[in-house]
């Protein structure tokens, strides 16, 4: 393919790439009405919220969720039956993605993570768990907790494309590769490569966003346990690493031999 060598992949490159995050596609328009949507479901206040539960019965709106309205009926009809704080979250959540959140919903999400964490943790799905971590990045009230949540996003969502491209090869999420390399293999972007026998690139990369996360008091009782939840994983890019690492261990004990 050397007659694609030196062309962009996204063309327009980095400007027109930061450009079209800002400005363009759904993320770039507020939810119509939010402030409005917020104060009347917190008229009572939060643990009144959290005390009501959805009815079972709730139809979600149709597919056009311009208002904030609109979307926090969506988020009832996924969380039907239970509390309705979830929803609110879910809502919260999802202005944090769009440009210019309020405050109502700023304060809304550090209440919900500074006084109902232990709630949250316990009844919240693990991807509205990831969503909220992102949320951080914009809803945080310190920089400690923006730096941190801006870190274990880029981190979280490189694995979520490595993974997805994972899926169009054979491979299980259990099953490690080989461990033969050639000499002649490069990586790309002139980076050097990861040795299995004596790196520690992927030890350390884990450290240091646990150091991060851990040394704020309320962010780590989001993250951490994600963290360690990605220790735990069988079938992830850690756990395949480091049974491709005991394999090349094996192999160089029995070359010495």
């Amino acid at each position: 393919m050397t007659g694609e060598r030196g062309k962009f992949t996204y063309s327009g490159g980095f400007d027109h790439l930061v450009r079209a995050r800002e400005t363009q596609g759904k993320y770039a328009r507020p939810y119509e009405g939010v402030e409005g949507v917020l104060r009347a479901a917190l008229a009572e206040g939060l643990e009144a919220v959290l005390a009501r539960q959805i009815p079972q019965d709730v139809a979600p709106p149709g597919p056009h969720l311009m208002s904030a309205a609109a979307k926090l009926e969506e988020l009832r009809a996924e969380f039907a039956g239970q509390s309705e704080a979830l929803a609110l979250h879910g809502l919260v959540i999802a202005t944090s993605r769009r440009t210019d959140p309020p405050d109502e919903a700023r304060d809304t999400f550090r209440s919900f993570w500074t006084d109902h964490h232990a709630f949250l943790l316990r009844a919240l799905p693990k991807r509205w768990l990831y969503s909220a971590l992102m949320s951080f990045k914009v809803f945080g009230w310190t920089e400690a907790q923006r730096i941190s949540a801006t870190e274990l996003s880029v981190f979280f969502n490189t694995i979520k494309l490595y993974e997805n491209e994972r899926l169009h090869s054979t491979r299980a999420p259990d099953q490690p590769f080989q461990t033969l390399q050639s000499a002649s293999q490069r990586l790309p972007y002139g980076l050097t490569r990861f040795s299995l026998l004596k790196g520690d690139l992927d030890k350390n990369l884990l450290a240091d966003l646990w150091k991060s996360a851990e040394a704020d008091p309320v962010l780590r009782r989001l993250a951490c346990p994600l963290l360690i939840d990605v220790n735990r994983d069988t079938g992830g890019i850690f756990r395949r690493l480091r049974r491709m690492r005991k394999r090349r261990r094996r192999m160089a004990s029995k070359s010495e031999d």
